[in-house]
C-alpha cells in the first residue's frame, strides 16, 4: 500500500522549478504584515481537534 503526498500543482513542475514563472518580491508592507489570522474556520478546527 502506498502513500499519496499531496502538493500543489499551480505551484512547481515534475522536476521542482516554477516553469520560469518569476518569484514575487515582498515588499516592505508586506514583510511587516501580519500573516495568522484567526477566522472563524481556525475556530472550528481548534474546537474540532481539541485533546
Amino acid at each position: 500500500m502506498g502513500v499519496a503526498v499531496a502538493t500543489p500543482a499551480a505551484a512547481f513542475n515534475a522536476d521542482g522549478s516554477r516553469g520560469g514563472i518569476p518569484a514575487q518580491p515582498e515588499t516592505e508592507q508586506q514583510k511587516r504584515a501580519p500573516r495568522y489570522r484567526e477566522t472563524e474556520h481556525v475556530r472550528a478546527f481548534y474546537r474540532t481537534n481539541r485533546s
